[in-house]
């Protein structure tokens, strides 16, 4: 099975009977904007910590305004896509709750719930 397959089972089973509606609204937003894009195309059977923690760091190390080319979107670009990177990185509250979801779903995969 691989981990995006999981993470959609894990929200649809777990998440959203276990937990408050806001808390699954905000898990789902995790895993569709940062899990899914970043971990889910590997199989969970074969998924190691130290995939996660290099994905993290990874994640917590990526200009947000290079990867999703909010700079090449402006009718004149200021920064990334004018050549200078902005460096505008994901706050530390936002790696920390990635890192959270993530660790909730893998161990409720890997049944050390």
């Amino acid at each position: 099975m691989k981990a995006a397959d999981y993470l959609s089972y894990w929200l649809a089973t777990v998440v959203k009977v276990n937990r408050r509606p806001k808390t699954h609204q905000g898990y789902e937003s995790v895993v569709r904007v940062h899990l899914v894009p970043g971990l889910g195309n590997k199989k969970l059977r074969t998924l190691r910590a130290a995939d996660v923690r290099t994905w993290l760091a990874r994640v917590a190390g990526t200009c947000q305004c290079c990867k999703n080319r909010w700079d090449a979107a402006r009718p004149k670009p200021e920064c990334c896509a004018a050549g200078e990177c902005c460096e505008t990185r994901l706050s530390r509250r936002m790696v920390q709750s990635i890192h959270a979801v993530s660790r909730n779903a893998l161990e409720s995969a890997f049944g050390r719930s």
